[in-house]
């Protein structure tokens, strides 16, 4: 079965600017709702702007830049 959602139901969801693999797809930067979202580990991906926001990658995760780090303190 596939319940399908207004535009105006996903707009009550959470929603994040996300850098999607551009081996998959050509954007740099996607907003898209939570439920959207499909997290995949242990694998780095391809995106012109990665670095600017990652400063390493360490097999697992990506190592976020200061800067996040001092934005986003519990991630």
């Amino acid at each position: 079965m596939f319940i399908l959602f207004s535009t105006q139901e996903k707009s009550f969801e959470p929603h994040y600017a996300v850098l999607p693999d551009q081996s998959e797809n050509e954007k740099i930067q996607m907003y898209v709702s939570q439920d959207d979202i499909e997290i995949i580990s242990n694998r780095k991906i391809e995106n012109d702007v990665i670095n600017d926001y990652f400063e390493a990658f360490d097999g697992i995760t990506y190592q976020p830049r200061p800067f996040l780090k001092q934005l986003y303190p519990k991630d």
